[in-house]
């Protein structure tokens, strides 16, 4: 449900001197319910340790890179609440004195975001090869026959005892001026500053891990919760994260017609951005710790020993909340956000653009174009992740802490009243699971593009636009709020920095409308009467567009024990990755040669990068044509005739292939990205 209202006022102080004003609301509230939500699943399975009240669901079970589907929602949700309010304030203030055109603005805004994300309340189980595999041993066990023994690898649960009422709000002022210098040259410049207030909680609801907080859980070990708001165990803290006040982003452009059929166009500028920890809804709830239970519990030996076995069902012994305590995140996942972590995402943009006039009513354009961003929150920081140099230990990280191998070798519990693994005991956190600092403004991508596009505009009844973009671009971050491909280490996040998931090197597209030479008025049948109606007014209209795919992310098993989510294969040296297939047969061919690509050996990371430039999904081609008519019946009635064709060529475009090497079914395409031809047809009144 949406509801807006936007109010504005412009007021003529002299004929130089225009203030105009903007007030605007608006509410978007959604309710988003899953199939199988309220049916009473978790007592027909005979699943205890969940939600088995309202909004129950089917329990979300997972096989963990085996190819196999996800049982239940796809998600891991039951019934989403979001309402989410927008309140927003413009002044702007225009002076034209001579040749120079200044404005002057402020710009606020208030938003809101309260909604409830009740993710993993029904239970996530992950089963994976490992409980069923031989230790130590790559490609054996499998992750459906640990399902029939219910060994569950990692389960997780949320249990939430509040509402969020999450709040942001932003300031910005703003000074330009569009000066014409001389005949030949305009020269825009200004100046941009932005605040972005970080993300903050209506009731103080909000938690974060503290790295250097001494917990009383675990001997007094440096990392502990700490919360928002005043009063006792509280931090009295109202956000976060601090206020980056630093966002100054200048603005200069120059226009120059070399003479009457070409411009010359360059320019620079800074623009800052919502994101980081200003921004974020969907996992607001995971900086809620206390306020929110998470409870994981899964192997610490890399599945000689699952996480628990479901005929038991969800484990209970975690704390519910609400709780103010420290050591509220103890034994869990946690993310994190840290003080810096307000400093907004910005991008230095630059174009040099040559425009010139062909002929009458036809151009062509060129531009090339950059942009860096920095300060782009990534994926790839995990505070307590493991050590690499301890792969050293080889088996040894699986065992537990106080077997005799463990204690011969000198591994000490790392607090009173420890349990876990060797490597658990080696975490630079012990007492933690996965600390993920999501909003770390740390990532950075690069953009170069050569923009070229040719228009014709209305001639003789065609218009035309054509447009070929050649580009390339390499980052460690793709999303503003954080989050963006995972890497293999945090130790070494240099290794991330790739070609992006989104990178498409070369984009054709081509659309035009013909009105056909038919009819009154027309070189063709002209006629005023019933013929020329009928057969004048029909005007075709045409759409193409072709890309290249976008990189494939290659991965394979994780079966290092406490690192982050992703493992990749090893690159095997001067092999082609790409199966050469000319009349390529998903049924018979790979899209993948399997002989590039190895899985790593055991407690090794794999030596490939995350994406090549040769190894991409499929091509995208698409043709879409139209043909429309419009009859007019005297001045107040027109009944407008519309068909359309949709893949008009029934271009088969295929999916991706899989993509982890140890997946039986690595290199193979198996489904297809588009859909089939599709025609409709439309008749409107107009009154």
């Amino acid at each position: 449900t949406n509801n807006w209202a936007r109010i504005s006022h412009d007021l003529v102080i002299n004929p130089s001197l225009l203030n105009h004003m903007t007030f605007g609301y608006t509410r978007f509230a959604v309710t988003i319910l899953p199939y199988a939500v309220n049916q009473d699943w978790p007592t027909k399975l005979g699943l205890t340790g969940v939600n088995r009240g309202p909004d129950n669901e089917f329990p979300c079970t997972e096989f963990i890179s085996s190819g196999f589907s996800r049982i239940g929602d796809q998600n891991c949700n039951t019934r989403v609440l979001q309402t989410n309010n927008a309140f927003q304030f413009g002044e702007s203030l225009s002076w034209v004195k001579g040749s120079h055109n200044l404005k002057f603005g402020l710009d606020y805004r208030w938003m809101e975001t309260n909604g409830i994300d009740p993710w993993r309340t029904m239970g996530w189980f992950q089963f994976n090869a490992l409980e069923t595999a031989l230790p130590g041993a790559a490609n054996t066990g499998n992750a459906i026959a640990s399902f029939l023994l219910g060994d569950v690898d990692r389960g997780q649960l949320q249990v939430f005892s509040y509402f969020p009422r999450n709040r942001y709000q932003y300031w910005a002022g703003y000074a330009q001026d569009d000066w014409k210098a001389g005949r030949k040259l305009t020269v825009s410049y200004g100046v941009r500053y932005d605040i972005f207030i970080p993300r903050y909680e209506n009731r103080d609801n909000l938690s974060t891990f503290d790295l250097n907080l001494p917990n009383p859980a675990a001997g007094g070990r440096p990392g502990a919760m700490i919360f928002l708001g005043e009063g006792p165990g509280r931090s009295g803290l109202s956000r976060l994260a601090d206020v980056y006040k630093g966002a100054v982003g200048p603005r200069l452009g120059l226009a120059y017609a070399l003479n009457g059929k070409t411009v010359l166009r360059t320019g620079y500028g800074i623009y800052y951005a919502q994101g980081n920890a200003n921004a974020g809804l969907r996992d607001s709830l995971q900086s809620s710790v206390g306020f929110v239970a998470q409870p994981v519990f899964q192997t610490q030996d890399a599945g000689v020993t699952p996480g628990f076995n479901w005929d038991g069902g969800f484990p209970q012994n975690f704390a519910r909340p609400p709780f103010i305590d420290p050591a509220a995140g103890n034994g869990s996942d946690v993310r994190m956000i840290l003080r810096d972590d307000g400093r907004p995402p910005y991008f230095q943009n630059w174009s040099l653009t040559i425009e010139r006039e062909l002929a009458q009513r036809m151009k062509i354009e060129a531009t090339y174009l950059g942009t860096k961003g920095s300060s782009i929150g990534n994926g790839l920081v995990y505070w307590n992740e493991l050590n690499p140099s301890y792969l050293s230990l080889g088996t040894l990280l699986t065992r537990p802490f106080n077997s005799p191998e463990a204690v011969a070798a000198g591994i000490r519990s790392p607090y009173p009243g420890f349990t876990g693994s060797v490597a658990q005991a080696l975490r630079p956190y012990p007492h933690m699971q996965t600390v993920w600092n999501r909003s770390n403004p740390a990532g950075s991508s690069t953009y170069h593009a050569l923009q070229t596009q040719i228009s014709i505009r209305s001639w003789q009844g065609l218009d035309v636009q054509m447009a070929y973009t050649y580009s390339k671009s390499i980052s460690d971050a793709d999303i503003l709020a954080g989050g963006g491909p995972s890497g293999q280490t945090t130790y070494n996040r240099r290794l991330e920095k790739s070609i992006a998931t989104t990178d498409v090197p070369h984009v054709f597209a081509l659309s035009y409308s013909f009105e056909l030479p038919f009819g009154e008025g027309k070189a063709m049948l002209n006629s005023n009467g019933v013929v020329g109606k009928v057969l004048g007014g029909w005007v075709l209209t045409g759409i193409h567009q072709y890309s290249a795919g976008v990189p494939i992310q290659l991965s394979a098993n994780n079966t290092l024990p406490l690192f982050t989510p992703i493992l990749r294969p090893n690159a095997v040296a001067n092999a082609s990755r790409r199966v050469d297939a000319p009349n390529f047969d998903p049924a018979v061919d790979l899209w993948i040669n399997r002989a590039a690509f190895t899985a790593p050996g055991p407690l090794s990371f794999g030596s490939s990068a995350r994406s090549y430039t040769d190894l991409r999904n499929p091509n995208v081609y698409n043709e879409n044509f139209g043909l429309l008519k419009k009859i007019r019946f005297h001045e107040r009635f027109t009944v407008t005739f519309r068909a359309e064709l949709f893949n008009a060529f029934n271009r088969v475009v295929f999916a991706a292939p899989q993509a982890n090497v140890s997946n039986a079914l690595f290199g193979r395409i198996s489904g297809q990205q588009n859909t089939p031809r599709q025609g409709q047809l439309a008749l409107r009144f107009d009154f």
